[in-house]
């Protein structure tokens, strides 16, 4: 069994979202050990979205259920700019499938290259999906949050930040598993693609 391992590297140069803090990480070493502390958005490189980053009242990251993360995935090619619902049914996606869109670019940057559409968020809820997962820093175009309302408010989790560039198109066993961050509305997290 092959193992893809889909998550962004955490440091002080992962690409961020325009406006969150930066990644602070300090290490001190005590005689024989060494200790080292984090400071970092959750939303800072591959991390899990949950309800409530956006809904009132909706699931925290430590009330996700892990088998919306976990499960068969869809890696799906998109082009640059709007993803639209005609693009996403091409992609034979079936009740339960994890979707995972991998743009053309070739690592991940502050710009938003593609994103998804009101009606391809609308048809990603009538295909049955049950987590959307992107290697973009957001799933919506920026400055926009529709895609979250939309995704977020059927509790539907979303992944961003996913290093998706050893993945091809095609379907997989995706482990994603945020920590377990209490009341928080994200989390970052581990991501690996299982395939044979």
């Amino acid at each position: 069994m092959k193992i893809i391992d889909i998550s962004t590297k955490l440091s002080d140069k992962t690409v961020r979202y325009r406006g969150d803090p930066r990644t602070k990480i300090k290490t001190v070493k005590d005689g024989r050990f060494r200790t080292s502390t984090i400071s970092t958005c959750l939303h800072t490189g591959t991390h899990v979205d949950a309800p409530s980053h956006i809904i009132k009242d909706g699931k925290t990251v430590d009330e996700v259920p892990l088998d919306c993360l976990i499960g068969t995935a869809r890696v799906c090619e998109v082009e640059r700019g709007a993803v639209e619902a005609e693009t996403l049914r091409r992609c034979r996606l079936r009740p339960g499938d994890i979707i995972l869109l991998k743009s053309r670019k070739t690592k991940i940057t502050p710009r938003i290259t593609s994103y998804l559409t009101h009606d391809a968020a609308e048809y990603l809820i009538s295909a049955g999906v049950k987590s959307v997962g992107t290697d973009q820093l957001s799933v919506d175009s920026e400055g926009s949050d529709i895609v979250h309302t939309i995704l977020l408010g059927r509790g539907i989790p979303i992944m961003e930040s996913l290093e998706l560039r050893h993945a091809r198109p095609g379907r997989y066993t995706l482990i994603c598993l945020p920590l377990k961050v209490v009341g928080a509305e994200a989390a970052p997290a581990r991501c690996v693609l299982l395939c044979r």
